[in-house]
């Protein structure tokens, strides 16, 4: 069953796709050593191999299983372990729905919400160590993704398990500060004028959070506006690893990047780049790319993601930065990282370090938010 709107959402399930953009050719399960998992009603001991091959599961270990179009695994305990080529090992428990998509296979696991943000609170943030960071995190988490929760359901599920949705990778790691988290806060969402916000969180902001309209070209939103992180010689997010930060990159890495996202056309060299104003937070707004003989006007946040998603997220951490172009290169002078909108997670766990509670943060990230029951939230509507 589909996550239902606010009013009914603590009694329902969510759907993940999993290893959402993946390939999947081979699915490889195996329970467990204090789990348990049935596979049509019968217990599944060793290991199970599928593949596909014209819209159907093919199975050599188990006859049972072959030529099914779709086969339904329930994990008990400690669950069950997913594993195949190219694809990370991760343990599931709760039902899984495993189907055949022509040569490839797609995995669907259901969960109760609170049981899901234990393991997105627990990757999401798994560099916080407060426990009031902690349930801030666990709040934003709930409430991204009940605004979010029809991002797929044309492809027969509500949210995937990549950072599209939020990054969700089964329980191998959970961390018991973040369980906690999700168990004290059960329930409570950030809400403006009666309805969940669009709780965006990032890493650090690098001393000011930025406007939604600045980075995205999305509305403005009174709760999503530029705010400063504390003292300006020392952020909330001051102590977050590699909170300054200084990049080259290649004028040829630039091109790859710009013509994978569109900017560029193919053959064309880039010659300089350059900032073309600057946002209230002190973001560039946007990068004036010489190339070809002419000059294209690149948004930051999208110059962000398009050499993150090809180049690595490392090599550009974030869109707070000074830039300085050199001859076939450029020379980012940053800090923070992430894209600067909402939360600054660890600026959350800034305040908490000072004395802060999770309200008191969500309230400074999100100004004029507030903290509220789902279904409280959904009798206003």
């Amino acid at each position: 069953m589909l996550l239902l709107p606010p009013c009914a959402a603590a009694q329902e399930k969510v759907l993940i796709g999993v290893y959402h953009g993946r390939k999947i050719t081979r699915l490889t399960l195996s329970s467990h050593e204090s789990g348990q998992a049935t596979v049509r009603r019968a217990l599944l001991k060793g290991k199970v191999s599928l593949t596909a091959a014209g819209g159907r599961l093919r199975c050599a270990d188990r006859k049972s299983l072959d030529g099914l179009k779709e086969i339904k695994v329930s994990a008990y305990g400690s669950g069950i372990w997913l594993s195949g080529p190219g694809l990370p090992r991760r343990l599931h428990r709760g039902d899984l729905a495993i189907s055949a998509r022509g040569d490839r296979i797609r995995v669907t696991a259901t969960v109760p919400p609170e049981i899901y943000l234990q393991s997105v609170v627990s990757y999401e943030a798994r560099d916080l160590g407060s426990p009031e960071a902690f349930k801030a995190q666990a709040v934003a988490a709930r409430t991204y993704a009940l605004t979010k929760v029809r991002n797929h359901v044309r492809e027969g599920f509500n949210l995937c398990d990549t950072q599209h949705c939020q990054f969700y990778a089964g329980f191998a790691d959970i961390n018991p500060a973040a369980a906690r988290a999700v168990m004290q806060t059960a329930g409570e969402i950030i809400t403006h004028g009666g309805k969940p916000v669009s709780a965006f969180y990032h890493s650090a902001c690098g001393g000011f959070t930025d406007g939604i309209s600045a980075v995205w070209p999305y509305p403005d939103a009174p709760y999503l506006r530029t705010v400063q992180d504390g003292p300006a010689a020392r952020p909330y997010c001051s102590e977050a690893p590699g909170f300054r930060w200084k990049k080259r990159l290649a004028f040829a890495d630039l091109e790859r990047a710009l013509r994978r996202g569109g900017w560029l056309k193919n053959g064309e060299k880039i010659s300089s780049v350059s900032v073309r104003g600057h946002g209230r937070s002190g973001r560039p707004l946007k990068l004036a790319v010489r190339a070809g003989g002419r000059t294209v006007e690149v948004p930051t946040s999208d110059f962000y993601h398009a050499v993150g998603r090809t180049l690595g997220w490392t090599a550009m951490p974030g869109n707070l930065f000074e830039l300085h172009s050199g001859k076939d290169h450029i020379i980012l002078d940053g800090k923070g990282a992430g894209h600067g909108v909402g939360m600054c997670q660890w600026g959350a766990e800034g305040m908490a370090r000072k004395g802060f509670n999770y309200r008191e943060i969500l309230e400074h990230y999100y100004p004029g938010a507030r903290i509220e029951k789902i279904r409280e939230a959904g009798k206003k509507k």
